[in-house]
């Protein structure tokens, strides 16, 4: 599928998205339309009584698509989430300093669970030359366990 092409419903639709929303808002309030499509779209949308909340959704489906461009593309993520996917998920090799960069990120997140789970009950941080004794000393004490992120995956 090629940039200038779309898929709704299995129909391949082959214009870009955002110039078809953008058509769409435009011919709403127009008295001649003269492309067939938008004519039959809206004529569709008008006979269902239901082109009011058609017009509304399209319109921010336009404002999201140009919001999207203003931003470059850009994602915006959760911070925490992303930072404890990415030491879950962490996909370079583990060392030292990166074992310590990610019990210090679990801490400041205030996941002392996980901190204390990567210290000493996770696999992949058992060869990880740390002291893992003044590094608990610098962990809060749960009281009330919920659940860690990181859990104990060595039984």
């Amino acid at each position: 599928m090629k940039y200038d092409e779309f898929l709704i419903r299995d129909v391949y639709i082959k214009k870009n998205f955002i110039q078809f929303f953008d058509s769409l808002e435009i011919t709403y309030n127009l008295d001649s339309i003269g492309s067939k499509y938008f004519r039959e779209f809206w004529n569709r949308r008008r006979n269902e009584n239901n082109d009011s909340i058609v017009f509304e959704i399209v319109k921010d489906i336009n404002l999201i698509g140009k919001q999207k461009i203003i931003m470059h593309n850009q994602t915006f993520v959760n911070d925490t989430l992303h930072d404890l996917l990415k030491i879950q998920f962490r996909y370079d090799t583990l060392t030292n300093e990166l074992a310590k960069q990610d019990f210090e990120t679990l801490k400041k997140y205030g996941f002392h669970e996980s901190a204390y789970n990567l210290l000493y009950e996770r696999y992949s941080y058992n060869d990880i030359d740390w002291n893992r004794d003044s590094l608990v000393e610098t962990l809060d004490t749960v009281t009330n366990y919920v659940g860690a992120w990181f859990e104990d995956n060595t039984k």
